[in-house]
């Protein structure tokens, strides 16, 4: 059970820390391509939109199913082995595994916040079907299915009003239903109520009901990574753009559809992220309507330049704490080899053996306590040969003979594999001596390249200010000139 729980968290460690530079990586790759095609379809945007972010989940599935297989097979992290692994991705995350299960106790907590918020807001949607709801009329209803079939929805679409929203609402998939707030089938002018139930069909023509629904939950499991939910708002910004453009084929008049667009936008319903509401944010409000009266988008928006530096930056930095991390301290190294070498070296070596240390060499004091001139010690040991299959380094070409040197003397004439394998180990170890001794200036490397991005972080914050001052000029400007621009007569 215990080894179940571990293999679980440490597959969900893995893929959580690998999410934030995948995450990353793709929005940085979505906004160039969301930069670079400005003048392609909304429909070729949100597939690629989609595309990313199936790759992404897709991605991190793959992490955590490999993770899983290999941990419960027992590839467990081994200080030893740590200390002598390879420079990767693997070595660098078992240092920060020690710390894997409070890490995802603590995520579990806000996932199950997440996931209970929406829960409730399905329950809450699908409340609104059984309560406060008034058959539509029987006009409306013969309308709508023939909107339906011109859009050719083989779905029975049902439509009704409502006393809990405030703006025309889609739920569900199977058997979805329109709410629309209760008289507003007899204030609107017929031309843009059909407009409004044309958008709302298109999202159903569309499945934009399931995606949405598979949005929340990746938004559940992620809602740490700005990447992921950066790609998650904008394929809601281009998944209304479709909805637009799919309606508007239909209507003889793009300014019938602004108005319609216009009369909902006092209502905020669009920040929730079950339903799908047929007026947007303020924002997003002016946004399609500049699009659909064909002024040009804007190029930059604040907030998407914000979530891209921030996704950005948090990507390189957990990068670079992950290759900072990959081998420990070179005197905690040091101490871990020498306590996993001693019990080894005293394990092979024979009987009525005389050891003096040599000049440069360290015998740990283990191998030498109680080890006085001219006494030979006897140490346990079952015979006074060992197995050439027991040797660790295996491979390597005998060391040559020194009876001068004073390293190892056996009670024979020549040193045996015993003496052999000592110096060996010694090589071994001065080699890796050396190479914990490098590791200082590599740190410090990474810490000046820590302080760098910090420092540009600062800058693109300021750029940042600039860019909201011109969005509110912007949006200040357009306001002002809103009313011109549905009075007047769009091209095309």
């Amino acid at each position: 059970m215990n080894d179940m729980i571990f293999g679980l968290s440490g597959a969900c460690f893995a893929m959580l820390v690998h999410s934030v530079w995948i995450g990353g990586l793709l929005s940085i790759v979505s906004a160039v391509f969301l930069v670079a095609g400005r003048r392609f379809s909304p429909t070729a945007r949100y597939n690629v939109l989609l595309a990313v972010f199936s790759c992404f989940v897709a991605a991190c599935g793959f992490i955590f199913f490999r993770e899983l297989a290999g941990l419960t097979k027992g590839e467990h992290y081994t200080p030893y082995m740590s200390n002598l692994a390879d420079l990767s991705f693997a070595g660098a995350l078992s240092g920060f595994r020690v710390y894997s299960p409070a890490i995802v106790a603590a995520w579990f907590v806000i996932f199950m916040i997440h996931v209970a918020r929406f829960a409730v807001g399905i329950a809450h949607h699908q409340s609104r079907v059984r309560s406060g709801t008034l058959q539509a009329p029987d006009y409306w209803k013969h309308k709508l299915q023939a909107l339906a079939n011109t859009l050719k929805i083989s779905k029975t679409v049902a439509l009704m009003e409502s006393t809990l929203v405030s703006a025309p609402v889609l739920l569900g998939h199977l058997k979805p239903v329109i709410l629309v707030p209760a008289g507003l089938l007899a204030s609107l002018p017929p031309d843009q109520l059909e407009a409004v139930l044309l958008h709302e069909l298109a999202h159903i023509r569309r499945n934009d009901y399931l995606v949405n629904l598979a949005q929340g939950l990746a938004e559940a499991v992620f809602f740490f990574n700005p990447g992921l939910l950066w790609i998650s708002g904008s394929m809601r910004v281009e998944r209304e753009h479709c909805s637009d453009d799919l309606a508007l084929k239909h209507i003889p008049d793009r300014m019938t559809f602004v108005n319609a667009l216009v009369s909902f936008k006092e209502y905020a319903l669009y920040r929730n992220r079950f339903p799908l509401a047929f007026a947007g944010s303020k924002d997003q409000l002016f946004l399609r309507i500049n699009r659909i009266v064909g002024n040009p988008l804007p190029v930059n928006d604040a907030g998407s330049v914000k979530a891209l530096v921030y996704s950005g930056m948090l990507s390189i930095l957990v990068l670079t704490a992950m290759m900072g991390m990959r081998t420990p301290a070179p005197e905690k190294a040091q101490a871990d080899i020498s306590r996993s070498l001693t019990p080894m070296i005293t394990a092979a070596l024979p009987v009525n053996v005389v050891m003096s240390p040599a000049v440069g060499n360290t015998v740990p004091a283990a191998v030498t306590a109680g080890i006085s001139p001219g006494r030979k010690p006897v140490l346990p040991h079952s015979s006074e040969t060992t197995d050439a299959s027991q040797d660790p380094y295996p491979g390597d070409e005998p060391a040559a003979s020194d009876d001068g040197t004073g390293e190892v003397v056996e009670s024979g004439t020549s040193p045996g594999p015993q003496a052999e394998q000592m110096k060996r180990y010694a090589r071994r170890q001065r080699e890796h001596e050396a190479l914990m001794a490098a590791y200082p200036e590599k740190i410090a490397e990474y810490h000046r390249k820590i302080e760098e991005y910090h420092q540009a972080l600062e800058r693109y914050e300021l750029k940042m200010k600039e860019y909201r001052q011109t969005i509110e000029q912007y949006n200040k400007r357009f306001a002002s000139k809103l009313p011109d621009i549905i009075g007047g007569t769009p091209d095309g």
